[in-house]
């Protein structure tokens, strides 16, 4: 199955950005330079708290067709000035951090609120 994925591309005097690509559903992410920093930039059209406390922001789509998704542990919740899920949804905003994987699903790791930028 194909579907829409972020991939990291060189942006000359940025350093890493992330640039929305067609790749197999399967395709590990360390193949999109999981070991780097990237920017993510995309709509949060859902979020929940699990029942762990931690937090998954799905961008573009909701859960389960999400493209990417952000993960904020419940212990770094504490470095964010605002309640991540209500103050972002439905905002385009632009994440910094690591790519991963949360099962066959990419997702990027944020540790705090300014790795978080609401665009307009």
């Amino acid at each position: 199955m194909v579907h829409k994925r972020f991939s990291p591309v060189p942006v000359a005097g940025i350093g890493w950005m992330a640039a929305a690509v067609s790749v197999h559903r399967r395709q590990s992410t360390s193949a999109m330079g999981s070991n780097k920093n990237v920017i993510l930039v995309g709509k949060v059209v859902s979020g929940r708290v699990s029942r762990a406390g931690n937090v998954l922001l799905n961008l573009d789509k909701q859960y389960p067709h999400e493209i990417f998704s952000v993960f904020i542990k419940k212990e770094d919740l504490i470095n964010f000035g605002f309640d991540s899920v209500s103050f972002l949804k439905g905002k385009r905003i632009a994440v910094t951090g690591k790519v991963g994987d949360l099962g066959d699903k990419p997702v990027m790791y944020v540790g705090n609120g300014k790795d978080v930028e609401v665009l307009k």
